[in-house]
């Protein structure tokens, strides 16, 4: 028996009972495959900087999220020898801090990592551990090629030579007997970081057997 070709008509409106009925399963899990590649490739083609100006107009800025460099450059401790008695045993010392790339925020948290004394003005195995007193931040947030100041007061009084080797320094010389290693917190994009900062100490003795001002 010969089969018989049978022309199919749509119908004059196409419903969605009728397309329940009649496409397949599969058709209809690979359209809603196509909708959802679609949808998201167009979400992501969205997000591109070319997209937005397009459509915008302008340029939006771009927040850089790489770790800044930061440089600090510190002051000196000066302990005026002449006179152990000095009234103020208390000295601020200006830290200043340049970004050289990205962007830094100055906190006001700096602590004493560990004190290196030469031994021709402080006799080994005696523990000597000056206090700090006060941070304080000029600059809260510093851009790329910016700098602020962090100042730190420092209570030195721990750190005076005993007075039978400040005798054997002359007068009117200034020397380095050794330096503070200070830890100086900074924030960034990636979180919170951390530079180790070396301080000198500077034994001034006045010519005049005087106090030695420290500046």
């Amino acid at each position: 028996m010969t089969p018989v070709p049978v022309e199919l008509s749509l119908p004059e409106t196409v419903t969605v009972d009728w397309l329940r009925r009649h496409v397949s399963a599969s058709m209809w899990t690979k359209a809603a495959a196509l909708l959802v590649s679609a949808f998201t490739l167009g979400v992501a083609v969205g997000q591109t900087t070319f997209v937005r100006e397009l459509f915008t107009g302008k340029v939006e800025e771009r927040v850089a999220s790489a770790a800044a460099s930061m440089v600090i450059v510190p002051g000196d401790i000066l302990i005026p020898v002449s006179d152990p008695t000095y009234h103020s045993n208390v000295q601020t010392v200006t830290l200043n801090a340049g970004v050289t790339r990205g962007t830094a925020a100055l906190t006001r948290q700096a602590s004493l990592l560990r004190t290196e004394l030469d031994p021709s003005y402080y006799p080994p195995g005696v523990a000597r551990k000056p206090i700090i007193l006060s941070v304080r931040s000029s600059s809260a947030l510093i851009r790329e090629g910016g700098s602020g100041d962090l100042k730190v007061d420092i209570d030195w009084s721990a750190l005076v030579p005993p007075p039978a080797l400040i005798s054997k320094m002359r007068p009117g010389s200034r020397v380095v007997g050794g330096q503070l290693v200070l830890r100086v917190i900074f924030s960034d994009p990636t979180g919170a970081r951390h530079t180790d900062v070396p301080i000198p100490i500077v034994l001034a003795k006045d010519a005049a057997n005087k106090v030695a001002q420290p500046k």
